[in-house]
Formats: structure tokens, C-alpha cells, sequence
């Protein structure tokens, strides 16, 4: 096992030492997929159904200013469930530049709203202490203190998935905070709408249909949010704002699901449309 070593700039306050926060660790995702929808970049988003199991992979390329004697784990939790069961190790140790594969396998929660799988990587010797925000000299792992990784803010999310890093507190009497590499995968999660349910908005209409190239969403007064194009199987082949006219000129011939989301997430419409 490496070595951990560890340089500490700070000032004697209260009996704590406070770390100046020179680090450097930063997370960035590379490709994401997600129940067979695969994204590019670095904030990966997805609607999943309530219950529905979650499977899928990715990858993220770590950078760092740390001597390479530092053990540096890569875990990944999802901020519903149980904080300390649920959790996995997607490496034991990652160096500055690479670019870790991972995998997913989680169950959706119950509830309707907005959720993140969220990856972090600090300099400890194992994933418990990383996403715990335990201190590796600690002599055991402490959960439920206030600053596990589970329990970020939604901004605090927003701002890891923009910066890749992020501060946050140890809470002992060595350390006042440090930086994590810290990134996540978000999910926005709803009610699922069985094809037999379609919605039937006066307001809306998408046209024509059977349809070749185009398809076009005639909205009246109905706020819609951003489209989504599925196969009849499920499988997400388009996700994007909400525009007038959508190009399924690239997509094969058969059935396909047009679905159209408001702002919180909410199905406001559902159309088959056969793709010719």
C-alpha cells in the first residue's frame, strides 16, 4: 500500500487546524450511459421512472496537484437510500490524468423529483472514508455527522457537475475542510405514463403522422420543457429542449414514442408517431 502523505498549510484556531485549499482535485465525466441512452460532456442528465431499475456505465477523467504517493479512492453513491450499503468503489486508487471506468446497477426511488449519482475522490485509503468524509487517521469510519457526501445540496451538486471539485468539511480535530474531486449524474425521476394513457391535450398537437423527416409540436398554451423521442420498446433515442420542429430523419423506420415534459419534470403529453 502506498504511502499517504499529507501537506498541510495552516493556522491554529480553536485547537483545529485549518487547511488552506490549495488542492487540487478535480472529477470531470466523459460519457454517460443510462438505461441504453448514452451522453457525452460533463453534465449527463436523464428521466428515469419511479421504481425503475437503473443500469448503465460511465466514465470520468480525474486531475490533480497530489504527490503520487497519495491513495486517492474513487467511490460512487446515490444520494437516496441507504448512505451506507448502497455506495460502491469504482477504483482503489486513481492517478492524475486517468480516466476510470464505472459501472451503474441501482433501483429508482419511489418518489418523484430530481436525483444525482454522485462520484467523489479525496485522499484516503479506502471509499467508505472518501464518501463518509472520514479522516483516514481516524480510527473508524463515522456516518451521519453532517458532512457525508450523501447529504450535498442540490446546488452544491450543480456546482461539483459545472467545477469537478468542491469543499467540504472533515469535522475533526485535525482537518476544518478539504477538497474533494467530486462530480454527478443526474436524474430526474417520474411517474411512469403507460402508452395506453396517452395524454390527450387539446392544446398540443404533433404532426403529421405517419411522418418521414420531420415532426412538428403545434403548442397553443401548454408550457412544455424539453421532448423526448423513444423507441416502442423503451429505449431513449432523443432528449432535448423543447423546439417546434424536430429532424427524426436520422431514426429507423417503425413506431416511435414522443413524449413532452413541463418544467418539473411532469408528462404533459404522449403521441405515437410511425416513423416512415
Amino acid at each position: 500500500m502506498k504511502k499517504l502523505t499529507l501537506i498541510i498549510i495552516g493556522l491554529l484556531l480553536s485547537g483545529a487546524m485549518v487547511a488552506q485549499n490549495s488542492d487540487i482535485r478535480i472529477l470531470t465525466l466523459q460519457n454517460t450511459t443510462v438505461n441504453g441512452n448514452t451522453q457525452s460532456g460533463s453534465s449527463p442528465e436523464f428521466t428515469v421512472n419511479t421504481g425503475e431499475n437503473i443500469t448503465g456505465s460511465f466514465s470520468v477523467h480525474y486531475e490533480h496537484n497530489q504527490p503520487e504517493s497519495h491513495v486517492i479512492p474513487l467511490g460512487a453513491t446515490p444520494n437516496w437510500g441507504d448512505r451506507e450499503n448502497d455506495f460502491w468503489a469504482v477504483a482503489g486508487d486513481i492517478t492524475n490524468g486517468s480516466i476510470s471506468i464505472g459501472n451503474i446497477s441501482l433501483t429508482a426511488p419511489n418518489t418523484t423529483g430530481t436525483y444525482y449519482i454522485i462520484l467523489a475522490a479525496q485522499s484516503e485509503f479506502t471509499v467508505a472514508q472518501v464518501l463518509s468524509a472520514t479522516s483516514w487517521h481516524q480510527s473508524s469510519v463515522v456516518w451521519n455527522d453532517g458532512n457525508d457526501i450523501f447529504d450535498l445540496s442540490s446546488s452544491q451538486l450543480e456546482e461539483a457537475i459545472s467545477n469537478g471539485t468542491l469543499i467540504n468539511q472533515k469535522l475533526d480535530e485535525t482537518y476544518f475542510e478539504a477538497v474533494y474531486g467530486v462530480t454527478a449524474i443526474k436524474l430526474n425521476i417520474v411517474s411512469p405514463v403507460s402508452i395506453n394513457q396517452i395524454n390527450s391535450t387539446s392544446s398540443i398537437s404533433i404532426y403529421p403522422n405517419p411522418a418521414n423527416s420531420f415532426i412538428n409540436i403545434s403548442n397553443n398554451n401548454s408550457q412544455i420543457e424539453y421532448v423526448e423521442i423513444l423507441t416502442i420498446g423503451g429505449t431513449v433515442l432523443l432528449s432535448i429542449p423543447y423546439s417546434q420542429q424536430i429532424d427524426i430523419s436520422g431514426f429507423a423506420k417503425g413506431l416511435l414514442i414522443v413524449k413532452l415534459y413541463d418544467i418539473n419534470h411532469n408528462i404533459i403529453k404522449i403521441n405515437k408517431i410511425l416513423k416512415q
